[in-house]
């Protein structure tokens, strides 16, 4: 069986992801957090927001995904209250994560 080179690297990706998220936990200070799926990607693929009481919060939270952005993606936006954080897929294709940035720039 033969191997492409990026099936390699999809493969050296997910064993790291699992090892990093075994050490390393992302901060539980939101108050809520939604799983959502976007329809454009399938396979039930989407993003997560999460809902701070504080900026201080919120904060812990976008600086842990902007950290992993290699892992987690380049999609993290930060309302500007700095209480809510979104998370999106990296499969996203970046006209659409620009629509959901633009939203989350229009919350308080």
């Amino acid at each position: 069986m033969r191997c492409t080179t990026a099936a390699v690297i999809r493969l050296a990706l997910a064993i790291v992801s699992e090892e990093f998220r075994a050490k390393v936990q992302a901060p539980r200070s939101f108050m809520e957090r939604q799983v959502f799926e976007i329809p454009s990607l399938g396979g039930g693929k989407g993003g997560q927001f999460f809902i701070c009481d504080t900026k201080r919060n919120s904060d812990a939270i976008f600086a842990y995904y902007d950290a992993f952005k290699a892992l987690a993606g380049p999609y993290v936006y930060q309302s500007p209250s700095g209480t809510v954080v979104v998370q999106l897929n990296n499969e996203l294709k970046p006209d659409e994560a620009t629509k959901y940035e633009q939203a989350i720039s229009s919350l308080p």
